[in-house]
């Protein structure tokens, strides 16, 4: 019974030691992003994505719906803030940031997910909300 005791113990103690790296390079990731956007520059914008998640969503259909926003909102002023969170997992990190984009013609509240799985360099874009 010790040994379960002291095995559940050591599980627990080591589940603890998950935490994320990246975190540094999940911000720089995101602010290339969001000046990617600032600039217009679509392409750089997808080039940042998890080539799954352009799949589901068809790149050039993802390309033309960011393009509609700033159609329809004009130029990317100001990106605040509102919250982050990490999520360690054995797997790897998720990293998932809340904005709110300020445009010359109004607002987008934004959700952006990334992920860098265990032992890999990349760190991409899996999810990405926008709402006005």
């Amino acid at each position: 019974m010790k040994r379960l005791m002291m095995g559940i113990m050591l599980a627990l103690a080591l589940s603890g030691c998950t935490t994320p790296v990246g975190t540094d390079k999940a911000e720089q990731q995101v602010n290339a992003f969001h000046q990617a956007w600032q600039a217009n520059n679509f392409d750089a914008m997808l080039d940042l994505y998890d080539p799954a998640f352009l799949a589901s969503k068809g790149r050039e259909a993802w390309g033309q719906k960011l393009r509609q926003y700033h159609e329809k909102l004009g130029t990317l002023l100001q990106v605040s803030q509102i919250s982050s969170q990490v999520d360690a997992r054995f797997s790897g990190d998720f990293y998932i940031y809340r904005y709110r984009l300020r445009f010359e013609k109004g607002q987008l509240h934004e959700t952006l997910t990334l992920y860098q799985q265990l032992n890999q360099k990349d760190l991409l874009i899996v999810g990405h909300m926008l709402k006005r």
